[in-house]
């Protein structure tokens, strides 16, 4: 298995790009969303453009999370 064929690192990077263009670390209230962007990058074949194009246009992205 190469690093390409990893659900791990898969998930890894929509996790670690999420962070970086949501501006802050991982919450437990991102948990479904992380999913669903998972779920999709793995559904267009790890198309990195496809997962940019999925995290700004998730409802998500652009709604304020409650603060700690």
């Amino acid at each position: 298995m190469t690093v390409s064929e990893s659900d791990a690192v898969a998930r890894c990077l929509v996790r670690k790009y999420y962070a970086y263009a949501a501006g802050h670390e991982e919450r437990k209230v991102d948990g479904s969303v992380l999913d669903t962007l998972a779920a999709s990058f793995e559904a267009s074949g790890f198309n990195l453009r496809e997962l940019v194009l999925d995290v700004v246009t998730n409802e998500a992205f652009s709604s304020v999370a409650p603060q700690p």
